[in-house]
């Protein structure tokens, strides 16, 4: 019996979170609420990008 041919997954996008269990709440708070502007600006200003965007949510 041939094998069958593995389709490979494709990502639109990919969500990393580093440490989420030791952030605060407050810190968790603000990653979710830059989350939902990086998605506004998406689905409202998609058509400005290049073909690959990257935001970084940076903090000290």
């Amino acid at each position: 019996m041939p094998a069958k041919k593995k389709t490979a997954e494709k990502s639109a996008a990919v969500i990393t979170v580093k440490d989420a269990p030791e952030m605060t709440k407050r810190g968790r708070r603000q990653v979710a609420e830059w989350m939902r502007k990086q998605a506004d600006f998406l689905e409202f200003e998609g058509k400005a990008f290049s073909k690959r965007f990257t935001a970084r949510y940076l903090y000290r």
